[in-house]
């Protein structure tokens, strides 16, 4: 490996993985349950008029009187894909399973379908196993390894393992508490998920689901748009992303390094990037931040004979956005190519 010259420090010379993508100061997910109506009708077009991606929770086969997958089949299936939006997998039907063979057709089934649904993503996804449903007679994070294999079979993440952070937000919170939580996210460089069920103000059926569980699921519309003025103004510190985007690149920032190779005249500038992941289930791309040495208009980034676009941030910080794959990086002056 070559030495660095004596007249460039490491901070200007070396590039660098940023912690989160496009150089942001912190992730912000919404997450939606259980494909209700009021996602439909009411999150859906505020979502697409501040121009923020989400994640919606669903259950395909879960068809009754009070919800209704299939009513809406052609929004959920058709039209939320193509807005760049995500599903996630709810299970099939939100029932829980009373034995494995059970438990794989609930997660495996809506599995099946989410991949047939995103053709050009890789299989890997976000997973919620449904609220105070059983599993072999236990909730899901007792239950035992055979069930959790089942979802590690469809190459899910399973967000109620214990290491993901969330805040279910209803009309019990006020806005100077959201505002904080997104505040400290982007001070903290952290990853703030939010999670809704209804949008909208209760009626006498929410009542009474309150009182039985002790649990607003309500979230009025004012807040909502509320919150979303909060972090679209917010916009330049925040990667507003769907949930498997931002759990990839969690992952993959953390296995990934960058190591110099060699040095041709101060200017040329080769590094080798290796990521430890699979590569056909994370396919986030990766940023990375280049050194302020080289991080000119006369610079040229490439990653295996593939000139990358560099961009700069708000505070006019230089980066590029690489395939997340192992593989070889080129700084290099225009006159160098």
């Amino acid at each position: 490996m070559s030495t660095i010259p004596n007249n460039i420090t490491d901070e200007n010379y070396l590039p660098k993985i940023a912690k989160w993508f496009n150089n942001k100061q912190c992730a912000l997910s919404l997450r939606f349950d259980d494909n209700l109506d009021s996602h439909i009708t009411k999150a859906l077009p505020l979502l697409d008029k501040f121009d923020i991606k989400a994640t919606f929770m669903v259950n395909p086969g879960r068809n009754n009187f009070i919800l209704n997958y299939n009513k809406n089949k052609i929004i959920w299936e058709k039209k939320i894909p193509s807005m760049g939006h995500r599903l996630g997998n709810h299970t099939w039907n939100h029932k829980g399973a009373k034995n494995l063979k059970e438990a794989d057709h609930e997660i495996g089934e809506a599995a099946r379908l989410i991949w047939k649904l995103y053709p050009e993503k890789s299989k890997l996804n976000v997973y919620a196993s449904g609220g105070g449903e059983t599993w072999g007679g236990r909730r899901w994070h007792k239950a035992s390894y055979e069930y959790k294999a089942i979802a590690e079979k469809y190459f899910l993440i399973d967000l109620y393992d214990g290491t993901h952070t969330r805040i279910e937000l209803n009309s019990d919170y006020n806005d100077n508490q959201i505002k904080l939580y997104i505040e400290t996210a982007i001070t903290d460089r952290q990853h703030q998920a939010f999670v809704f069920h209804k949008i909208g103000n209760g009626n006498f059926i929410d009542y009474v689901k309150h009182v039985l569980t002790g649990h607003n699921n309500c979230f009025s519309e004012k807040q909502f748009i509320g919150l979303l003025e909060e972090v679209a103004s917010k916009r330049d510190y925040i990667w507003l992303a769907p949930l498997i985007d931002i759990l990839k690149y969690k992952l993959e920032y953390a296995s990934s390094t960058l190591e110099l190779k060699s040095i041709k005249d101060n200017r040329l500038f080769i590094f080798s990037y290796n990521q430890s992941l699979d590569s056909t289930l994370y396919d986030q791309p990766l940023t990375i931040i280049l050194p302020p040495a080289t991080a000119k208009q006369s610079t040229k980034v490439y990653q295996n004979d593939r000139e990358l676009e560099i961009e700069k941030d708000k505070d006019k910080i230089f980066f590029v956005n690489i395939d997340p794959r192992s593989s070889e990086l080129i700084i290099c002056n225009s006159d160098n190519e």
